[in-house]
């Protein structure tokens, strides 16, 4: 069983990634976290934003995503089933969208 686990920094998407090993046995597990830029490039903040300072930003957007990750990452159990990880910057449905449609899950997961 792959499952497809979408991921955030609520409380709710921690526990649902705690509740993995007691409820499933799956053969792969990915998970994914979207950086959401889209408040970010609105009309009116956007030419507030020097270039430089915004690639700046969704470097750091990127690097907490990275970081969230790596969090779940290490609530699982080690060995346990092989994890792919997914970090791409885009609304957050679209990429779990595009996930869903690359991988193939058997089950979405989403605290």
């Amino acid at each position: 069983m792959r499952l497809l686990v979408g991921v955030e920094w609520s409380d709710d998407a921690f526990e649902a990634v705690k509740a993995i090993p007691q409820l499933y046995r799956p053969t792969e597990i990915v998970l994914v976290h979207s950086v959401n830029l889209h408040p970010f490039e609105s009309p009116i903040l956007a030419p507030m934003m020097a270039k430089k300072a915004f690639d700046e930003f969704v470097e750091a957007m990127k690097k907490a995503g990275e970081q969230v990750l790596d969090q779940v990452t290490a609530s699982l159990p080690s060995g346990w089933a092989p994890i792919r990880r997914v970090c791409e910057v885009g609304l957050p449905a679209t990429v779990l969208l595009d996930a869903i449609e690359t991988y193939q899950p058997d089950l979405v997961l989403m605290g």
